[in-house]
C-alpha cells in the first residue's frame, strides 16, 4: 500500500535482533505484538481516518486484529515450550491472521477461506 501512494517507497531493512533463550524471545516477541495492538496501529489508522484513506483505515485495522492473534501464539509458544505440537500453522493471506491446528473454516478477521491459507 506504501507503493500505491508513494511508488519509489522501498522496503525498510529489518533491525538486528538480540539472541536470547527461546522463552526470552517467546515473551520479546509477545510484547511487540502487544506493542503493534495498543500503541502503533492504532495511531496508523487514526491518521488514516483523519486522512479519509478508507482502504488505509482497513488494512491497518485488519493488521492490528491479526497482530493481537500472534500475541496470543507467542504467549501459548511459551506456556507450552516443552509440549511438542506436531500439527500445522495456517497464514492468511489477505491479512496476516495465523491460526494454529487444522479447526477452522475461515479467517475470523477478513473471512477469507481455509483453502487460501498456505501451511506451515
Amino acid at each position: 500500500m506504501a507503493q500505491e501512494i508513494e511508488p519509489d517507497t522501498e522496503r525498510p531493512e529489518p533491525p538486528a535482533v538480540e539472541e536470547h533463550e527461546s522463552d526470552i524471545n517467546l515473551i520479546s516477541g509477545a510484547n511487540g505484538e502487544i506493542y503493534e495492538t495498543s500503541d502503533m496501529y492504532p495511531s496508523f489508522i487514526k491518521k488514516a481516518q483523519e486522512e479519509g484513506n478508507d482502504k488505509a483505515v482497513q488494512v491497518f485495522t485488519r493488521a492490528k486484529l491479526a497482530e493481537a492473534y500472534h500475541a496470543k501464539l507467542y504467549m501459548d509458544a511459551y506456556t507450552t515450550i516443552d509440549a511438542p505440537f506436531d500439527g500445522s500453522y495456517y497464514l492468511c493471506p489477505i491479512c496476516g491472521y495465523i491460526h494454529k491446528g487444522e479447526n477452522f473454516v475461515a479467517c475470523p478477521i477478513c473471512l477469507a477461506p481455509k483453502s487460501s491459507f498456505k501451511a506451515y
